[in-house]
């Protein structure tokens, strides 16, 4: 048996050959798992035990957050190893949309740990739009953050808690690492594997590409038709997402409805027999690409460049393409997919009927119909007819019309007229006109409950949903 240094200095060689020459793990190869300190040298036993433990604390578990990865987005990053807590904003240029999308990467953890993320909302002042201080925090702290162990599958944390300008976030991951975001990402790779992975599955899909966005990145488009029926048969169905960049639920439903789509249901197979659809997953991959917001980016967002001298590519060449169905008179079905805003319960936004004439009135009202009937007929299905009115009647109350009449009629009257401050409270003869129709295609409707979201006008802004409507309205 070697002995010990008269100094009592011991050192890491020292130790190790200790713990080797009395290990009980002896046909194991030495690691941290089979050490064993000899019960005969209690001093050796705990100056092992400190530098073993002070070796662990001192590596292994500093925090570090990451966003060099395709869609990420944060700045102000503050790490408190003690507190195991993260403070950051969101990242973004404010010229290139609102600052409020943030992602990015924890490592460093040990599994099991709470960790505590921090955030605050941005302190930039967007350039585009009406608002003239920093955009509001809300933007940026939706009510549960979004994680991922392995950034496939997301989840939801706890409901965040608001103390004074930060919006608290806890998580006990049971990996070293994570990702976390605003909602699920989901990123112009993601939509180019998606349009792939449908068109090797189906043989009635079609992956193209829509355009190359101004800075170089290809914008995937689904093609999808079935059968030999003549283009001047069929229905033309157009459905795109994401032309506000930080909007990722958006995607995520292009993606849903495009799995349904060649999936085996047969109201499925009736929609590829009979009509003709292209889904496009993203529309502004730049932006989404880059973590930046893309609303109200310069000199205009997508949702706003649609006008007859578009600057971006993607609408430009979607303009072309949907051109070409009014011409051809089947532009039957235009889907715009966005996200709500905090605590907009409006399901669908359209134009309003004077920017529209008959036949596209009716079958726009007829469309919305059909959609609140079959959503209401799958909801009671799953939860039955008693629960579903229950729930309803608490979180919609009512269609919210007369409420939201009410509020617009508090506006100052400068934002009532303001086309920049977004959809118009409808009212008068076009609300009376609107749901009495939508509501007799409700079954088990009970009035006053209102077992839906509501319905608004979007007003056209600098006339640009006017250029598009005139189109349709000349077929």
């Amino acid at each position: 048996m070697e002995a010990a240094p008269p100094s009592r200095t011991y050192s890491t060689n020292y130790l190790n050959r200790i713990a080797r020459h009395d290990c009980e793990c002896k046909k194991a190869p030495m690691n941290r798992g089979c050490i064993r300190i000899p019960r005969n040298r209690p001093v050796l036993a705990v100056a092992f035990s400190v530098f073993f433990f002070c070796r662990i604390a001192l590596g292994a578990n500093e925090l570090t957050v990451e966003s060099d990865f395709e869609g990420a987005s944060v700045i102000e990053v503050k790490i408190d190893n003690t507190a195991r807590s993260i403070s950051f904003r969101p990242g973004g240029d404010p010229t290139r949309g609102w600052p409020c999308w943030w992602y990015f990467r924890v490592k460093g953890i040990t599994p099991g740990e709470t960790i505590s993320l921090q955030l605050q909302g941005t302190k930039a002042t967007t350039a585009g739009g009406p608002l003239a201080k920093p955009l509001a925090s809300s933007w940026a702290m939706p009510e549960q953050a979004t994680y991922s162990h392995d950034g496939k599958t997301w989840l939801r944390t706890e409901k965040g808690t608001r103390q004074d300008e930060f919006m608290i976030y806890t998580l006990k991951p049971e990996t070293t690492s994570f990702f976390v975001a605003w909602g699920p990402p989901y990123t112009p790779s993601a939509a180019t594997a998606f349009v792939r992975a449908m068109s090797e599955k189906s043989p009635h899909a079609t992956a193209k590409e829509l355009c190359r966005s101004r800075e170089g990145r290809s914008v995937p488009l689904l093609h999808v038709q079935e059968g030999e029926r003549k283009k001047e048969q069929r229905f033309g169905v157009w459905v795109q997402a994401r032309q506000h960049a930080w909007e990722s639920g958006s995607s995520w439903v292009a993606q849903g409805f495009g799995e349904w789509l060649l999936s085996d249901d047969a109201d499925a197979a009736w929609l590829r027999q009979h009509a003709e659809i292209f889904l496009v997953p993203i529309m502004d991959v730049d932006n989404t690409a880059t973590g930046n917001g893309g609303k109200d980016a310069q000199p205009q967002d997508h949702n706003r460049d649609w006008s007859p001298q578009p600057h971006w590519n993607e609408v430009q060449a979607a303009q072309k393409m949907v051109g070409g169905l009014i011409d051809e008179g089947r532009m039957d079905v235009f889907l715009d997919l966005h996200n709500p805003a905090p605590g907009d319960p409006t399901f669908f936004y359209i134009l309003e009927n004077s920017s529209l004439k008959e036949p596209m009135i009716g079958l726009r009202d007829r469309f919305i119909e059909l959609s609140y009937a079959r959503n209401l007929a799958t909801d009671q299905r799953q939860l039955g007819q008693h629960e579903w009115q229950s729930a309803h009647r608490e979180s919609v109350p009512g269609d919210n019309l007369e409420l939201q009449e009410q509020q617009h009629r508090r506006l100052p009257r400068r934002r009532r007229k303001s086309r920049r401050f977004g959809p118009r409270i409808p009212g008068g003869e076009t609300r009376q006109a609107l749901t009495p129709t939508i509501s007799r295609a409700l079954p088990n409707h009970i009035p006053g409950e209102g077992l839906r979201p509501p319905v608004r006008y979007a007003t056209p802004i600098l006339d640009n949903q006017q250029h598009l409507s005139n189109r349709i309205n000349a077929c």
